[in-house]
């Protein structure tokens, strides 16, 4: 059977107009999924860098949530205290009253290795300064992973509780 010109065109106008309204319904519902996710305090991170490392890998993303409570424990974002409009990504390994105990790689909360120090057995062998800090109130002490690689707390001391951006909730 043989279309002519005509209704070429017309079924040609009719599928784009269909196509149109999909890309047009797609787009309304990314931007409505967006507005959620700012709503919802979610923000989707790509990690840089290897101070988290096994746990967080250079170029993986994170999701996290800026309406969370803050533990011990917890991955978060924070503002970098050195340099404007950096991040950092580190394990929260003291808050508020907690004292810690810093030899080299190795820290302790309050007279117990943190987990990580535990898990990476990290010691203190080669290390002559040992400090103590006392964390007061609003202030946590971070941490990466990769103790060896990475520039934290030990390095420019307790962190605010304002400048602690979000926790994560999923690494992918």
């Amino acid at each position: 059977k043989g279309y002519s010109m005509i209704s070429l065109i017309t079924k040609s106008l009719k599928f784009a107009r269909y196509m149109a309204k999909c890309v047009l319904i797609a787009a309304g519902f990314l931007l409505i999924l967006q507005a959620l996710f700012i709503a919802g305090g979610l923000k989707v991170w790509k990690i840089s860098g290897v101070s988290m490392m096994p746990t967080l890998s250079d170029g993986s993303h994170s999701l996290t949530c800026s309406y969370t409570p803050i533990n011990r424990g917890d991955i978060v974002t924070v503002r970098s205290p050195i340099k404007d409009g950096e991040y950092w990504v580190k394990r929260v390994i003291g808050i508020p009253d907690d004292r810690i105990f810093i030899s080299g790689n190795y820290l302790e909360v309050n007279g117990e290795p943190d987990l990580i120090s535990q898990k990476f057995k990290y010691s203190s062998i080669d290390v002559q300064n040992e400090t103590n800090i006392m964390l007061l109130d609003g202030e946590y002490f971070i941490a990466g992973d990769n103790r060896r690689l990475s520039y934290d707390s030990r390095y420019v001391g307790p962190v605010k509780e304002d400048s602690i951006v979000s926790e994560q909730l999923l690494n992918f």
